[in-house]
Formats: structure tokens, C-alpha cells, sequence
């Protein structure tokens, strides 16, 4: 029972996304003119949630777990947290503000190492910086300064229109890249906290997966593959046309959304003027459906879209070389094969070692991306199978606890089969 209890109580945690603490103090920002990407111009929030925040939290909302609390309390600790405005580029190469999320334990004094967390698929009204503690920042319970970029169009860079580039790797890795830099004129702001080691390790998974690889190609085309100690991806659709091949062939509702998400993802950061009735079905254009590629959230999609793809993607798709050279799709399918992050031909450094993991038997993201991640880089690169989850999500959390050690291996086999339950 106690175990149980714990579990709900971790996921309470892990979905903490209400207001934070109230805090008197002012924000500081730094001073001058912002005329270059990678700066930051601005602090939007900074709080701390201490361990008797945490606890509050869990067991206002769990009332039967205050007799558990021993159970998980050692894990925790009071962490500090910022939410910073930075510049970066949009497609067209124009400097904009975005904006990202920085959390690193009240007490440390020093630190050797950034954790770069490139986060998952989430709709773009819940980004880093719109929740109080993403759970991907749960690194930072094992003394660990984390950082967490919102892509473009998700926090200070969210449109009217909710546009964004989801899976476009060049504007992915440059706000990525730009959030790390920004981050650090932030953290030398700080005289309690001391750098003594610029080294970097990226970590994601799923969009996140894809995420990590641009954003070390970013930072290789910097000069800056050095500094990178770690690279750790998870599940990602590295390879953009496999992913939508292999996806096409066993539709669900849920994975038909992501497949729109992809395609729309590209055609905004790579500027395409397509019309739309080139790309999908007449029917994604009745009874309002429409409306999911400017005023619905990814999370509503499903529900609107369907599961039948033959009533979501234009014929051309099903076709043989995608009904030929002249069709849309085909010029489409050619933006998604150059936005593949495998197919990026930069050299890695000699230094840089990506730990691929995935599940063989994910149903959302298929195992032949890593395959074919592993493949290209061979020289630089190793495939870890996930087992414990039984599809995309529980070996999300396996992903993420294997990452944080052995300390944690006791929680992650509580965890995973219960998240295989849910998810079932």
C-alpha cells in the first residue's frame, strides 16, 4: 500500500503545474543593448519550491499519503528557479525574444557541468516556462543544474495562430544553443554560485530525442563539441521520412495527430507555401477540422483528425514515389528527408559519444530510427534497448530514471509497470 501511495504521490510531482510560491523579491535583468542571439535580455520569474512546498503539494492533494512522507522525502530538496527571456532567430532568420527555464538545488555552491534537457511533445501553452516544475527537470533532485529551452513558438514565442516549428531541426538546435549560452550570462550573474567546468550534456526524449541530436549539431557548428560530455537521446524520430512511413502503416488517432504536427512543423520552419489542399484529404477541410492548424491545441487534435489516415493525408501519399516529382507531397517528402537530423552531414568531434535508447516494441516512435541513427553514426554512437516500458510512454520514465543512476532504480521499477497499467 505504501508503495502504492508513493507512486501517486510521484505523479502528483511529476505534474506539478500550479502557481508558484509568492515572492517579494524583483527579478533581475541584465543592462545594454540585445542586438545578438544568444543573450539574455530578461528575467521573467524566479521562485524556489522547498522540500515543505513539495510535500504541502503532494499531500493537499493525496490526503491518505502524510503518513508516507519518509517514504520519499530524502529525495528531495529545495531547488531555485528561473524563467529567463533570451534572443534567438526565427526562420527567416529575423533575431527574436524566446525564452527558457533554469533550476539547480538551493544550495549549490558549485557546479562542473550544464544538463541541456530537451523536452518532449507538449502542447504550446505548456511549455518549460509555463509550468512551476516540468518533470524533465527531475535531474536536479540529484544535484544537477538544469536547463530547458521553449521551442519557438511556446513561451514568450507563442503566436496567435499557435504556430510552431515542432521537429524543424535547424530552429530546434539554435534556440537550444542560444538558450545555453544565455543561460550562462544568467547563472554569472550569480555570486553565491561559481562555474568551475563549461562542460555540456544534452539529454531528451522522444521530440526531445530529436531535439538533443540537433542541438549538438548546433553546438558542433559553434566550435563548442568539446565541451560536450554527455549525450543521452531517447526515442526519437531522427529519421522524418521513416517516422512518417512506418506510422502511415498502423494509424491511430493519437499518432495521426503527431504525423499533421510533423508535416506542419516543417512547413513553418522551413517557410513552405504549399497549398494545404495539395498535403491532406478534402475531408480535413470539413465540418470545421480546419481549425486544428490555427486555433486547436495538439492535445485536441485527436479527437478532431480521427484515426483514419486516408481521411487525413492527401492520396499522393499513398502513392507510388509519392505520385511523382511534380506533386506537393513529393517536394514535401524532400524538406522532411533534409530536416532528418540524420541526414545533417557535420562532422561530431571525437570526443562526443550518443547514447541512443528506445524501445523495440514503441508503437509511437518506430525502433528504425535509432536504427538508422546508430548506422550513420556508428564511429560516435551506441543503441540501448528500453525494456521495461511496454510502449512510448512508460520508457520515457525508464529513459529518464536510467539516466539519473542506480540510486533511482528502485523507484523506476515501482513506477514503469505502473505507468504500463494507465497507459493500457
Amino acid at each position: 500500500m505504501k508503495i502504492k501511495y508513493f507512486a501517486l504521490m510521484l505523479a502528483a510531482v511529476l505534474t506539478f503545474t500550479a502557481c508558484n510560491n509568492d515572492d517579494d523579491s524583483t527579478p533581475s535583468s541584465p543592462t545594454g543593448p540585445t542586438i545578438e542571439t544568444g543573450n539574455w535580455c530578461g528575467t521573467l520569474d524566479e521562485y524556489t519550491i522547498t522540500v515543505k512546498d513539495m510535500i504541502d503539494l503532494i499531500t493537499t492533494a493525496v490526503p491518505d499519503i502524510a503518513d508516507y512522507v519518509d517514504l520519499f522525502a530524502d529525495l528531495l530538496c529545495d531547488v531555485n528557479v528561473a524563467k529567463i527571456k533570451y534572443t534567438t532567430t526565427d526562420p527567416d532568420g529575423n533575431i527574436i525574444e524566446a525564452s527558457g527555464l533554469i533550476t539547480y538545488p538551493s544550495k549549490m555552491e558549485e557546479y562542473d557541468h550544464i544538463l541541456s534537457v530537451q523536452h518532449g511533445t507538449m502542447d504550446v501553452n505548456g511549455g518549460p516556462t509555463d509550468q512551476v516544475f516540468p518533470i524533465e527537470t527531475l535531474p536536479v533532485f540529484n544535484g544537477e543544474l538544469v536547463v530547458m529551452a521553449d521551442y519557438l513558438g511556446y513561451g514568450v514565442s507563442k503566436t496567435k495562430d499557435l504556430k510552431n516549428t515542432y521537429m524543424h531541426a535547424k530552429t530546434t538546435g539554435t534556440a537550444c544553443a542560444d538558450m545555453l549560452q544565455a543561460a550562462r550570462q544568467y547563472l554569472d550573474s550569480k555570486t553565491d554560485l561559481e562555474c568551475i567546468n563549461d562542460d555540456v550534456r544534452l539529454i531528451g526524449y522522444s521530440q526531445g530525442g530529436q531535439a538533443t541530436i540537433a542541438t549538438l549539431f548546433e553546438l558542433e557548428r559553434r566550435g563548442l563539441g568539446e565541451q560536450i560530455s554527455l549525450v543521452w537521446a531517447g526515442a526519437g524520430p531522427y529519421d522524418m521520412v521513416s517516422f512518417l512511413n512506418e506510422s502511415i502503416k498502423n494509424p491511430t488517432s493519437r499518432k495521426n495527430a503527431y504525423i499533421v504536427h510533423s508535416i506542419e512543423g516543417v512547413i513553418n520552419g522551413d517557410r513552405l507555401t504549399f497549398d494545404k489542399h495539395n498535403i491532406y484529404a478534402p475531408e480535413m477541410f470539413e465540418n470545421g477540422r480546419e481549425d486544428i492548424f490555427t486555433k486547436r491545441y495538439l492535445s485536441e487534435w485527436p479527437d478532431i483528425i480521427g484515426a483514419d489516415i486516408h481521411k487525413i493525408l492527401h492520396e499522393d501519399f499513398f502513392k507510388e514515389n509519392y505520385g511523382g516529382d511534380h506533386t506537393d507531397v513529393h517536394k514535401l517528402m524532400e524538406h522532411m528527408r533534409s530536416n532528418s537530423v540524420v541526414n545533417i552531414k557535420d562532422k561530431l568531434s571525437d570526443n562526443v559519444l550518443i547514447s541512443l535508447h528506445h524501445n523495440p516494441d514503441d508503437t509511437y516512435v518506430p525502433y528504425c530510427c535509432a536504427e538508422s541513427a546508430n548506422e550513420k553514426w556508428e564511429d560516435n554512437s551506441e543503441l540501448i534497448d528500453l525494456y521495461l516500458g511496454n510502449d512510448h510512454p512508460a520508457s520515457g520514465a525508464e529513459f529518464l530514471f536510467d539516466y539519473m543512476g542506480e540510486k533511482y532504480l528502485w523507484l523506476e521499477l515501482i513506477l514503469v509497470p505502473i505507468i504500463n497499467d494507465v497507459i493500457n
